[in-house]
C-alpha cells in the first residue's frame, strides 16, 4: 500500500512537471513569434468589434430610451383600458421612438441651418484669422 502512495505522489509531480515543461515550451514558441501572434490578435479584435458593434449600439439604444419607455408605461396602466394589458409596452416603444424620431426631425430642421450658416461664416472669414495669427493681418496699436 505504501509503494502504490509513493508511486502516485512520483505520478502526481511529473505530470506537474510535465504541464510545467509543456506551459515553458508553449510560452517561448508564442514570445518567439510575437508578431505573428500579435497580427493574429488584432484581426481577431476588429472582426469581434465588427461582429459585436450592432449589439453594442442597440443595448446603448435601448439603455439610454429605457426611462422613457418606462415613464409612457406607467402613464398607459393609468389608462383603465391599458391597465393590465400587454398593449401598453408596445404602445409606451411605439410612442418613445415616434417622440425620439419628431425629436431628431426637428433639431435636424431647426438647427443645422444655424450651423450651416455659422461654418459658412467661419469659411468666409478664415482666410482673414489666419493671416492675423501668422502676422500679416492688421495690428491693432495704441499710438
Amino acid at each position: 500500500m505504501r509503494k502504490w502512495l509513493k508511486d502516485r505522489q512520483y505520478l502526481k509531480a511529473s505530470v506537474y512537471v510535465f504541464i510545467v515543461a509543456a506551459a515553458l515550451i508553449i510560452f517561448e514558441k508564442v514570445i518567439g513569434n510575437m508578431g505573428s501572434v500579435a497580427d493574429a490578435f488584432k484581426r481577431f479584435l476588429s472582426f469581434s468589434v465588427g461582429i459585436m458593434a450592432p449589439f453594442l449600439y442597440g443595448f446603448f439604444i435601448a439603455y439610454l430610451f429605457n426611462p422613457l419607455v418606462k415613464q409612457f408605461d406607467r402613464l398607459f396602466k393609468l389608462i383603465p383600458r391599458f391597465n393590465g394589458n400587454r398593449f401598453s409596452r408596445t404602445a409606451s416603444i411605439l410612442l418613445t421612438f415616434g417622440v425620439i424620431g419628431i425629436s431628431i426631425t426637428l433639431a435636424v430642421r431647426y438647427i443645422s441651418p444655424e450651423i450651416i450658416s455659422s461654418f459658412k461664416k467661419l469659411r468666409d472669414t478664415a482666410e482673414y484669422y489666419l493671416d492675423i495669427i501668422s502676422g500679416r493681418g492688421v495690428k491693432i496699436t495704441n499710438e
